[in-house]
């Protein structure tokens, strides 16, 4: 079954002060929510971050152990030194753009989500498409939580230890790291029942419920998103909140073509 990350959530307390801010690092807005408390800004193609309204500010950060404040998300972006230059060239505090594993800085939304965008390694003759590289997900228990996404959605173990690396069938990474203070993935947006901060699409839906029922799991609700694809909200053993919806691409068509024709 084929398994990718299509969007995370974030949330914002002023939306289009949000979607002007993530307009400097050159993504655009493709889609406002009907209640007008949320938007999509595209990362990568069938990709986007879903910027969602709340009463209150707050972000989507979580500390390790050690006390290095985790980002949410990487980015790839084959753009990056001209996203550092523009952010930089604003105003704004875009830290340092560094050759660490590839060009790479760290910058902070209006609302304090730290976001970690990286051009790639050097070198690469082939390098990945830009989109969501890697999601960051904070866990009570390291290895009950691994075997919880290896178990459904075929994420294979990379590099376990002090963090647990793991490698989607889309090429895209889930890194699962242990904290203590129980801060988990999840938004409680001012108008909308779900509260979710990662979406998966997969390519055979029906398959993947029965699966997770099967499991045991508890499942919300099954029924069409706006995009008039089936979807489902679970929540992971540390009770992270995740949307698992029809695959578009599985559909043939793309977000952004869809878009075109509401």
């Amino acid at each position: 079954m084929h398994v990718r990350i299509e969007m995370f959530c974030l949330p914002v307390s002023k939306l289009e002060q949000a979607v002007e801010w993530y307009g400097k690092l050159g993504y655009s807005k493709m889609d406002a929510g009907a209640d007008k408390q949320s938007a999509r800004v595209m990362v990568g193609k069938d990709q986007w971050i879903q910027l969602v309204s709340t009463k209150r500010q707050t972000n989507m950060n979580f500390f390790n152990d050690e006390g290095y404040e985790m980002f949410p998300c990487t980015i790839r972006t084959a753009d990056v030194h001209g996203m550092h230059h523009r952010l930089a060239a604003s105003g704004w505090d875009a830290g340092e753009c560094i050759d660490e594993c590839g060009y790479n800085f760290k910058a902070y939304d209006p609302d304090g989500n730290r976001l970690h965008l990286w051009g790639g390694f050097i070198g690469f003759e082939h390098p990945s498409a830009d989109g969501i590289e890697t999601v960051y997900i904070p866990v009570a228990d390291l290895k009950s939580s691994s075997d919880w996404y290896i178990k459904y959605f075929g994420a294979v173990l990379q590099r376990p230890g002090e963090y647990n690396f793991h490698l989607l069938p889309s090429g895209q990474t889930i890194m699962l790291i242990e904290i203590k203070d129980g801060k988990r993935l999840k938004i409680e947006a001012e108008l909308q029942k779900e509260q979710y901060g990662i979406s998966l699409a997969v390519d055979d839906f029906n398959g993947m419920v029965q699966k997770l029922k099967d499991g045991g799991e508890q499942i919300a609700e099954v029924r069409e998103d706006e995009q008039e694809r089936l979807q489902t909200i679970i929540a992971d053993p540390s009770g992270n909140v995740i949307r698992i919806a029809e695959d578009a691409l599985s559909k043939g068509i793309t977000f952004e073509e869809k878009a075109l024709c509401l």
